[in-house]
């Protein structure tokens, strides 16, 4: 994050950079993403290896990671960056094994019983962003709370 402190600043340019609007138009973005949306939810996994190739990862054949890329990556990174790592997805689960809901039933009158199945989904997709630096904060953010959650 870079942080703008406008007392040091030439007038000038700190009223440029407090004229910017806050919200742009945004509209034609969303446009895109809702027709993306709708893509999917009509063709599926074919439709997101469409995205994914047009936007990611050209070569894509696959979403799972092959054993041997994760084995690889390891062996790239340094132990002091790996123990951060590790430290961070145990405050991650942490957190989110608070927030777990469970089933239950509760009989509200006689013979009227109500309740919730609480069922975690046999998989998720998530973001493993890298555009000018991989952000392995989001792919914890994504990945434990699904684990936690009971996702395999």
């Amino acid at each position: 994050m870079r942080i703008i402190d406008l007392r040091n600043l030439k007038p000038d340019a700190a009223a440029e950079f407090l004229d910017k609007p806050l919200l742009q138009d945004n509209t034609r973005v969303e446009e895109i993403v809702r027709n993306i949306i709708a893509d999917v939810r009509a063709h599926g996994d074919a439709a997101v290896f469409t995205y994914i190739r047009r936007f990611d990862w050209p070569d894509a054949d696959s979403l799972v990671v092959p054993d041997k890329d994760i084995d690889r990556a390891y062996s790239q990174v340094s132990d002091k960056l790996l123990a951060a790592i590790r430290m961070a997805k145990a405050n991650i689960e942490d957190f989110h094994k608070k927030q777990l809901r469970s089933s239950w039933t509760e009989e509200m009158r006689p013979g009227r019983i109500l309740g919730q199945i609480v069922r975690p989904l046999e998989r998720v997709a998530v973001l493993a962003p890298g555009f000018q630096a991989p952000l392995p904060s989001s792919v914890l953010m994504g990945a434990v709370p699904a684990k936690v959650a009971g996702v395999h």
